[in-house]
């Protein structure tokens, strides 16, 4: 199966103060044969929202929640936080 329509957006917002976000779609169409009029069709989106903090080397680093296919049935939500630092 191949997809027939596939479509995917975005947009994301960094500001001065550190804080992130993003979000990002994805929509899939396809037939299931190609003499089948039939057709499937899906939409993805996933989302991240974070805190980038600045500081001492030792004290900088990232605070992050991430949400993966929220509009299917296998949702799955992250949390993480990262020391910039790190290699």
């Amino acid at each position: 199966m191949r997809p027939k329509h596939m479509v995917n957006a975005g947009f994301e917002y960094v500001s001065s103060l550190g804080l992130k976000a993003h979000l990002k779609g994805r929509y899939v169409r396809y037939y299931v044969s190609q003499t089948s009029a039939l057709n499937r069709d899906y939409f993805i989106l996933d989302g991240r929202v974070g805190y980038e903090f600045y500081g001492l080397p030792i004290l900088s680093g990232e605070v992050y929640l991430n949400l993966a296919n929220a509009l299917t049935g296998n949702t799955k939500l992250s949390k993480a936080t990262r020391c910039l630092s790190d290699p």
